[in-house]
């Protein structure tokens, strides 16, 4: 006898879910009431980490997603495909991006159906990003190797490839891309020992141009966006070491700067066009000033926090300290801390409810996001914004 589950793969673990219980309607019919966000001019700093198929737009959230068709007998995973969901800001419940009213979306083996619109065949993973009424994700050929950009309409029923940007070896996450106004800004990151480029893409003309470039060996990743300015974290290989910095591109005049280097950068957040806090690893929280390009240190590590991934909601600061406790303390607890500008710590969230919960995705001023696995599979689960600072706040399975 055969079982057959759908689920949500996140980074390399691979856990299955039913694929019942779901709200079954169309996109386009839902209220929408719920307007743009508030006090956040960087849409990228709610991300913890960008390994993660979530994309943030005005009404709800977008996620990609993960069938599998498996024989319990083997355990062998026969086939997959992708699909894409919405995650109602109004309602906090799950909806296939599809608009056929007489979809079943997946077969029943557990398969998406090749038929529905929710169906995006196979796509790098955290690919999935969101701009101007269109959800744009990169697709993968396993044949060919051609990675290609694509976008769907917010109600699922438009698939458009756009442009082949590159290819890539495997499924891993080797390209990112953000937006600045309507063009695409791109990295990839497949030789991280060749030079660091940054494309642009015209969407309209179907073009890729390189911008900038640099002869150092290296990676470019964890992009972030206020208005004409791309940041990022520039990670230079030198012989057998690395040097790791926070750089600032100007897409108006092409110029790019260092704004702060040191090796032990984790990450940063954007709280407006002229405050950024990063996190150096064993030191501590820093905010600096990009216009004069001081830095700060405004919480100094401890115990606890001596290696976490910064958010910001447009109110608090996030830390979350998932990678701390395998390098330094094996008795650590994983959790979220909740902080004021100055690094005042105002709450803690245990990521450890559930047995199996993964990193934090994403945050806003409605929920914070994350993953975890339960006996039924993985699954999304969020708090409230408005619980963020109860001291007995637990996490809330979407439905």
């Amino acid at each position: 006898m055969k079982k057959f589950m759908c689920g949500l793969l996140v980074m390399t673990s691979i856990l299955l879910t039913s694929c019942s219980g779901r709200e079954d309607v169309k996109v386009d019919n839902e209220t929408k009431e719920v307007t743009s966000t508030d006090g956040i001019i960087c849409k990228e700093s709610p991300y913890f980490m960008k390994t993660f198929g979530i994309a943030t737009s005005e009404e709800g959230y977008y996620t990609q997603n993960y069938s599998f068709e498996v024989d319990v007998d083997t355990n062998q995973i026969n086939e997959e495909g992708d699909y894409i969901a919405f995650i109602s800001k109004k309602t906090g419940k799950e909806i296939y991006l599809c608009s056929k009213l007489e979809c079943s979306h997946f077969n029943e083996k557990g398969k998406i159906l090749s038929s529905c619109n929710a169906n995006v065949k196979c796509v790098l993973p955290a690919s999935i990003n969101y701009n101007d009424g269109w959800v744009y994700i990169l697709t993968y050929n396993k044949n060919s190797y051609d990675v290609t950009l694509t976008r769907l309409s917010e109600d699922g029923s438009v698939h458009e490839d756009i442009m082949v940007v590159g290819q890539a070896p495997s499924m891993s996450g080797y390209y990112e891309y953000v937006f600045v106004n309507n063009d695409i800004y791109i990295v990839d990151n497949i030789e991280e020992t060749g030079n660091i480029y940054l494309d642009k893409i015209d969407i309209n003309k179907k073009e890729k141009n390189t911008v900038f470039s640099s002869e150092k060996e290296g990676s470019l990743g964890s992009l972030k966006v206020v208005k004409d300015n791309i940041f990022g974290i520039q990670n230079e290989k030198r012989g057998e070491s690395r040097k790791k910095s926070i750089i600032k591109y100007n897409n108006t005049t092409g110029e790019m700067d260092s704004l702060v280097a040191n090796d032990l950068i984790i990450s940063y957040t954007i709280v407006d066009e002229n405050t950024l806090y990063y996190y150096v690893e064993t030191e501590g929280l820093y905010r600096l000033d990009i216009n004069t390009n001081k830095s700060k240190l405004v919480r100094a590590c401890d115990e606890e926090t001596k290696s976490v991934h910064l958010a910001y909601d447009g109110t608090y600061l996030y830390m979350e300290n998932e990678i701390k406790g395998y390098r330094y303390n094996e008795n650590s607890i994983h959790q979220i801390f909740v902080c004021d500008l100055d690094g005042n710590i105002i709450n803690s969230i245990g990521m450890e409810e559930y047995e199996n919960i993964l990193p934090a995705a994403f945050c806003d001023e409605f929920y914070l996001f994350a993953t975890h696995y339960s006996h039924e599979g993985p699954q999304w689960t969020y708090i409230k914004h408005e619980d963020i600072t109860k001291k007995d706040v637990t996490w809330t399975n979407i439905e």
